[in-house]
């Protein structure tokens, strides 16, 4: 058995990135083998009796930031947090655990990895992205420095961490914390459509360049309105069709009719787009983890124009146009782009992921 933490579950394969990353650990968990329990939080009895008392049991490290608050309210609602991990994963400590999976690096998820160490659980970490590097708009470099040390710390409690992205690979390294690759690639349920797109896109006419992406996710957003916002000043003569979680806000600011604004829609309309694009275009600004609808796009046979920022663990790859300014951007829109290949290097990924994991299956689970 598997306890996982993990917000997102089991996943989607039609949801957002977070979503489709896990969606993916959890069907090679299964074809692993393994059953899985998640920590959810209102699964197990609360703690009563003197709230100072219960405050005191809990580690220092965590005691100054993550209980004591300028809100009461808000202070009990993390003291209860904590508990619920602490009193989840002590229930295991004679069961047969095959290992702790940990996938949200956050703050607020140190408790379990935590805990679980406490326990002397085997930890298997596959981080979607490093949490405390990600852009908020709001941490000093000060603040990120100390963040992603305190993040690293609690990764070195892994027995086996697996990054999404070779920059991650490459930065945990530096900090002696030795980790796998695991890019993302689509399941079943999303390969097959997406297979089906690159078939229609044989003899399909091309039209627009589309846009796509969750624009609630902050680097995503920032780097979509950059884009937006030099597409206009430039004037091209070429249409841009935008789409994703969230882009239905974007409409809220008027735009030149060369956009259209689709927001978030359906995967048929979805899949109707991506087999009539010329390609997919993404821009970002510095941030970690690897995008999953490049791998999709790939596999749909999609060109993909995307400036460095969001091309991480991505070079070198045919079928993907990396600019490193707005005029080679530009030329791009005009260039006869490569087709890409399918990335079956990918699947041989996977299927190391999946032995690797075996090797922590208890003999009696």
């Amino acid at each position: 058995m598997v306890l996982r933490d993990s917000p997102f579950g089991s996943g989607s394969p039609t949801g957002n990135g977070a979503e489709k990353r896990s969606f993916q650990i959890n069907y090679l968990l299964a074809k692993a083998g393994f059953k899985i329990d998640d920590l959810l939080e209102n699964k197990y009895p609360q703690h009563s009796g003197n709230y100072l008392k219960r405050v005191l049991k809990i580690p220092k490290k965590y005691l100054v930031k993550s209980i004591w608050s300028t809100s009461f309210s808000e202070a009990r609602k993390k003291l209860k947090y904590y508990e619920n991990r602490e009193l989840f994963i002590s229930n295991y400590k004679d069961l047969d655990v095959d290992f702790f999976l940990w996938e949200r690096t956050t703050p607020k998820r140190f408790y379990s990895v935590n805990a679980a160490n406490k326990l002397g659980f085997s930890i298997i970490s596959i981080p979607h992205n490093i949490e405390s590097l990600v852009p908020n708009g709001s941490s000093t470099n000060m603040l990120k420095n100390k963040a992603f040390l305190k993040e690293v710390e609690h990764l070195s409690f892994s027995n086996k961490v697996y990054c999404i992205s070779r920059e991650e690979q490459w930065l945990l390294g530096l900090y002696d914390i030795a980790s796998d690759y695991l890019p993302y690639y689509p399941s079943p349920a999303i390969e097959r459509p997406l297979l089906e797109v690159r078939e229609h896109r044989k003899k399909s006419a091309k039209r627009n360049f589309l846009i796509l992406g969750s624009v609630i996710n902050r680097p995503t957003l920032l780097g979509t309105l950059e884009l937006i916002s030099y597409l206009e000043k430039s004037k091209t003569s070429e249409h841009f069709d935008i789409l994703g979680f969230g882009t239905h806000k974007l409409a809220r600011k008027r735009h030149s009719d060369q956009f259209t604004i689709h927001g978030e829609v359906s995967t048929k309309f979805l899949f109707q787009q991506l087999a009539v694009c010329k390609a997919v275009i993404i821009h970002q600004p510095p941030t970690t983890g690897a995008l999953t609808r490049i791998t999709e796009m790939l596999v749909a046979g999609i060109p993909v124009i995307c400036n460095n920022n969001a091309a991480r663990t991505f070079q070198n790859i045919n079928g993907i146009s990396i600019y490193e300014d707005w005029d080679e951007l530009r030329r791009l829109l005009k260039s006869e782009l490569d087709q890409p290949h399918l990335p079956t290097s990918f699947l041989d990924y996977e299927k190391k992921f999946i032995r690797d994991i075996k090797s922590f299956k208890r003999r009696n689970s």
